[in-house]
């Protein structure tokens, strides 16, 4: 994985793409940003079932009662992976 750029600072008026990216990057901040990972779990059993997935993927809780799910596509179609890259360059999936 390359290090990650913010489409923010590279998006241009006629960029449709980034500014759609933008827009979403804002809506993102609006429910994640500040917010604290007060828990980490698996979904359970149940919850794959009920979202008729495969397989069971990290849950991140946030202070606020919020959970983020990784999701193979922005439908919910089958579970996800969480690509963390830290600070130092190291790499690792979850």
């Amino acid at each position: 994985m390359s290090k990650l750029q913010n489409p923010l600072r590279t998006a241009n008026a006629n960029d449709h793409d980034a500014i759609s990216k933008a827009r979403w990057i804002r809506e993102a901040e609006r429910h994640i940003l500040g917010r604290k990972i007060i828990g980490v779990r698996y979904t359970t059993d149940e919850e794959v079932k009920d979202l008729y997935w495969d397989c069971s993927v990290i849950v991140l809780h946030l202070d606020d009662g919020s959970m983020l799910v990784p999701s193979a596509d922005e439908e919910g179609n089958t579970a996800g992976s969480l690509f963390v890259q830290r600070a130092n360059g190291e790499e690792l999936e979850l």
